[in-house]
């Protein structure tokens, strides 16, 4: 996980007063951005850890995008927790860039409800966030014992490049186990309201016939 955040909806009548508030608390250059002139905003105001990547991202309208913005509205009208598609952060830096998705969980005003929210047509005060770089996350979960297995990980149901949000060989690996592959099985999964395809590849290794 790159990070634990906080995203709050302001209104365009409120940035000003928004702005104001956000630089007070220690961040005297906090801007909402990219700067648009929409009826509704909702700029990541707290991130952590604080490192310089998290920095990066504070201030960024979560609505600006498109892929973000359908997801957050999704986590909005549900109540649930929701993860994005495939997306480049915005903490990536020109080196080491990897694919990246999102988990936007909505959160409420004090005393309120989803369903309060929901009958009364009014906004939720925003959603906690969390950013993930996919092979820092993949990696994370299972360190070296893919050593014998060959994942992909695509966005939705589309296998092509586009949507390849993860690979576990890289290209000296691949050439190497080429004529080396047992089976191979496609697995679509759920996941907080988006859809990942798995392809997995088992390769041959002394193990196998140990």
């Amino acid at each position: 996980i790159q990070g634990i955040g906080v995203a709050e909806f302001v209104n365009r009548s409120q940035i000003d007063k928004h702005v104001e508030k956000v630089r007070a608390e220690g961040f005297p250059d906090y801007a909402i951005r990219p700067s648009g002139d929409s009826e509704i905003h909702a700029p990541v105001i707290y991130l952590e850890p604080s490192n310089y990547r998290n920095l990066r991202a504070l201030g960024y309208d979560l609505l600006s995008e498109p892929i973000r913005r359908t997801t957050v509205e999704k986590a909005r009208d549900t109540g649930k927790p929701q993860i994005t598609g495939k997306v480049k952060l915005v903490q990536e830096t020109e080196k080491d860039v990897q694919p990246g998705f999102l988990m936007y969980v909505p959160i409420y005003r004090h005393g309120d409800t989803f369903s309060v929210v929901r009958d009364d047509q009014t906004e939720p005060f925003g959603n906690v966030n969390s950013p993930f770089r996919m092979r820092d996350f993949i990696e994370g979960l299972f360190g070296k014992s893919l050593q014998d297995i060959g994942l992909k990980i695509y966005d939705g149901d589309d296998t092509s490049e586009k949507s390849l949000m993860y690979e576990s060989l890289d290209d000296g690996k691949k050439s190497s186990h080429e004529n080396e592959k047992l089976f191979t099985q496609k697995k679509v999964i759920d996941l907080y309201g988006h859809q990942w395809t798995l392809v997995v590849t088992k390769l041959a290794s002394p193990e196998v016939f140990y």
